[in-house]
């Protein structure tokens, strides 16, 4: 009877130790006094320790000296009979680190606690990739809220001088949009007579803090003399936002346009036909460039965050989806920071439509073949037909429930023509938020046409011709 039990105890021995060693997790028994006390092999294949090496130091001294005082806790929990459950990183013999996840039962009875650790060190590479994906996306949604609110203010002191007010009004108006939009807790218009001497004309009333720290300013030039200069300070410590001196000469060039007109009716008639016009020609470019454009690219990121989401939720791997997250946040955040400066994609200057077309479909999660020219046009043509093919396939992905589409752009008898097409379920209305109508305007402009055939269950293709001369 004896013996028979010692059989049986000495094969759950032999069965528990195949298991303990053969286990991928991170296998432990570990001592109250903060020594482990056997661990199996999968310590050493992961933080890359002999078995000897992890034995002989207390266990707190191979943790991440930021988790220590979290994993003191956790092992004074166990102590006292608590089931515990906790994260923390662990430095490795290279010198890397590695998250691992604790789950432990402790025997106080024994002295020991009983456990397993599990790797989850991708998941928090993930986790933090991801974050700061969203952060990026906060920060380009920011950029794009202060381009409006710049391009709101501009158009309402354009609107001041268009209509022939006062300059003094017009004084008081900048000064207000400057200290609001800029976060300047004082500005001031100061105009220098022939003299050299300096004369206060506008002022919120704080004209004493322009001297202080802090303080940037903006030449009034009017028919290439100095008249005078805008001051902007900020409350200590603020500091100057982004872009600041940009702005600032914006508004300036409308101050001086009202200075160089408000002497004669004919010169402020042409004044405020210019000014509207740029300013209004300037917002449509940029309202179109920034949809066409860079929201494209943020909708395809939020498109990969919610694939990379729904990846995470079940356990695959998400790092190459938020690779795709990031270059598109990235490239949105660069295109926009090009479109505050008026400028189009950088490889559309360097290398034509055809490289600019070859790297925007690359960035696509849909197949997408393309014949396009090589020759180089017009600029104003390039960058139409850039903005309509990359509005047209993020239309495709967007609403086409496509597999694969297929771009074509050659010139043909002085005509550029640009057809791009899906396999997808058709039925397109150009009419009802396509995003094609703000093309139409710009292709219109240049001579061209749009046309847009999507029969319903017949995928939709979408034609474009602009006069290569007219260009």
């Amino acid at each position: 009877m004896v013996g028979s039990v010692l059989v049986q105890r000495m094969r759950a021995e032999r069965d528990f130790a195949r298991v303990f060693n053969l286990s991928l997790d991170l296998l432990f028994i570990a001592g109250f006094d903060g020594y482990f006390k056997r661990v199996n092999p999968a310590f050493e294949r992961t933080l890359g320790y002999t078995s000897d090496e992890l034995l002989s130091r207390p266990y707190v001294e191979f943790v991440h000296p930021d988790d220590r005082t979290s994993t003191i806790r956790a092992a004074e929990h166990a102590r006292d009979g608590v089931l515990t459950e906790f994260e923390n990183r662990y430095i490795c013999a290279d010198g890397s680190e590695r998250w691992l996840q604790w789950s432990s039962q402790p025997l106080p009875d024994e002295g020991s606690i009983y456990g397993v650790a599990k790797d989850v060190t991708e998941r928090k590479r993930g986790e933090a990739e991801l974050l700061e994906a969203q952060r990026r996306l906060e920060e380009s949604r920011d950029e794009l809220e202060a381009l409006a609110g710049e391009q709101a203010a501009l158009r309402r002191v354009a609107t001041l001088v268009a209509r022939g007010v006062a300059p003094s009004q017009v004084f008081a108006a900048v000064c207000e949009e400057v200290r609001r939009l800029l976060g300047a807790s004082s500005t001031s218009l100061i105009r220098y007579e022939a003299d050299g001497t300096a004369i206060l004309v506008a002022s919120d009333g704080e004209r004493e803090a322009a001297d202080q720290p802090g303080t940037i300013g903006a030449p009034i030039v009017v028919d290439g003399r100095l008249w005078g200069v805008m001051e902007a300070a900020w409350t200590p410590g603020r500091g100057l936002s982004a872009g600041t001196e940009n702005r600032m000469t914006q508004f300036t060039e409308l101050v001086a346009t009202t200075i160089a007109n408000a002497d004669s009716r004919a010169q402020l008639a042409d004044s405020r036909a210019r000014v509207v016009g740029a300013a209004d020609e300037e917002r449509r470019r940029m309202v179109r460039n920034i949809h066409d454009g860079a929201q494209q690219r943020l909708v395809q990121t939020i498109v990969t965050l919610k694939l990379a989401r729904e990846a995470a939720e079940r356990g695959d791997e998400i790092g190459e989806l938020v690779g795709d997250a990031l270059d598109n946040a990235q490239q949105a955040t660069d295109e926009l920071r090009q479109l505050a400066h008026g400028i189009h994609p950088p490889i559309l200057s360097r290398g034509g439509l055809r490289p600019a077309i070859e790297s925007l479909v690359a960035q696509l999660s849909l197949p997408v073949a393309h014949d396009v020219a090589a020759e180089r046009l017009p600029a104003a043509i390039e960058e139409n037909a850039y903005y309509f093919v990359s509005e047209a396939l993020t239309n495709v992905i967007k609403h086409s429930g496509a597999e694969r589409a297929h771009v074509r752009a050659l010139v043909e008898d002085s005509v550029l023509r640009i057809e791009v097409r899906d396999d997808g379920v058709g039925g397109a209305e150009p009419g009802e938020g396509s995003g094609l109508i703000g093309l139409r305007d710009r292709v219109e402009a240049l001579g061209g046409t749009i046309v847009i055939v999507s029969p319903p269950g017949g995928g939709t293709s979408l034609h474009l011709d602009i006069p290569v001369n007219g260009g």
